[in-house]
């Protein structure tokens, strides 16, 4: 069994963490309309910026964006990575999440977390919007922490 989470707190995300590597979700549509996306976009409109010219950037080049990190650094301290880790988004009745990208984004968090000394921060990814089974994400979180198991990591329920 895979060893679980370190911490897990509840409340806000967005306004409540100061320093570190937030990750999230995101499309590889361009739209942060809701959820932590949309919180995001909403505080940090530079992070939108940053996430819609990527995506138009590898677009261009006929690059697939699945399972990549868009960073945007708000501070020195402080990053928020818009995770690639669905194609698209709705509200049908099916999966939108890949968990074949939750796992290549969390490989890179943790890469850049070790390197720049980093807390990483981050909320049930595609268990929400993207319709994903959290059971199984938590397992591949679990996974990319576990050759770095000295990484601080928070997982946040949202808790207004």
């Amino acid at each position: 069994m895979i060893t679980k989470t370190k911490f897990v707190r509840f409340g806000d995300l967005i306004n409540s963490v100061e320093e570190g590597i937030i990750i999230h979700g995101c499309n590889a549509q361009g739209v942060m309309g809701s959820g932590i996306a949309l919180q995001i976009k909403n505080k940090y409109p530079e992070c939108f910026k940053t996430y819609t010219k990527a995506l138009i950037s590898f677009a261009r080049v006929g690059i697939n964006p699945m399972g990549m990190i868009i960073p945007y650094y708000v501070t020195p301290k402080l990053a928020i990575f818009n995770a690639i880790t669905q194609e698209g988004f709705g509200r049908a009745d099916k999966r939108y999440v890949s968990y074949d990208a939750v796992l290549k984004v969390f490989e890179q968090a943790v890469n850049l977390a070790r390197q720049q000394h980093m807390h990483v921060h981050y909320p049930q990814i595609g268990a929400g919007l993207g319709r994903g089974d959290w059971s199984i994400i938590s397992d591949i979180i679990e996974t990319a922490f576990q050759p770095y198991p000295d990484i601080e990591r928070t997982l946040w329920i949202y808790e207004a």
